[in-house]
């Protein structure tokens, strides 16, 4: 039994699928060939529109376990940025599942992006990806609309760029952590 020795919790749109991108190619470090598990925040199924992406996640203990099982790296881990997103949840799943295995909880990592880009850069991909043609305005006053009519979580971009409480939660939670900061991505 295998468990990743690093967690990269996200925020959206901070650059994780280039860090997934570049860890998965890198020969020390194993990163299984789903990137984004969705193991540990448990969501629920979305019934709204645009839907099917976020719905795909492993969801069985079994599953998640497979996907390292077969790792003979020293280093490996996971990368799912709605582990931020749903960190309460993902925090207590986390911390249970490595209990359980009696293993030493991962090293956390977290990319922290400046609020007012990443909610455009969150804006222009609910544009470009999920055709979504309302102004920025709209969006924004539509979150309720979007939370009542079960639509996944990206869809709430003023939740998803806030991210004070759940940087609080993890460095609370978890010893080692390492917040990097979006803007500095490229000289690492």
């Amino acid at each position: 039994m295998r468990l990743p020795n690093f967690i990269i919790v996200g925020t959206i749109k901070s650059g994780t699928t280039s860090i997934w991108k570049f860890l998965k190619n890198h020969p020390d470090v194993f990163m299984p060939n789903v990137k984004e598990t969705r193991f540990f925040s448990d969501m629920k199924i979305f019934r709204g529109g645009h839907r099917e992406e976020q719905n795909k996640r492993v969801s069985k203990e079994n599953d998640y376990l497979e996907l390292f099982r077969t790792s003979k790296k020293k280093i490996c881990g996971d990368i799912s940025n709605d582990y931020f997103f749903y960190n309460k949840k993902s925090i207590k799943n986390i911390k249970k599942i490595y209990k359980k295995y009696n293993t030493n909880l991962p090293k956390i990592i977290i990319i922290l992006r400046d609020p007012s880009d990443q909610i455009f850069s969150l804006y222009n991909q609910l544009r470009n990806i999920y055709g979504i043609n309302d102004s920025f305005k709209e969006i924004i006053n539509k979150e309720k609309y979007f939370i009542e009519n079960d639509y996944p979580w990206p869809f709430c971009i003023k939740q998803c760029c806030l991210s004070s409480n759940a940087l609080e939660d993890y460095l609370k939670n978890f010893n080692e952590i390492k917040v990097l900061f979006f803007k500095d991505i490229n000289t690492i």
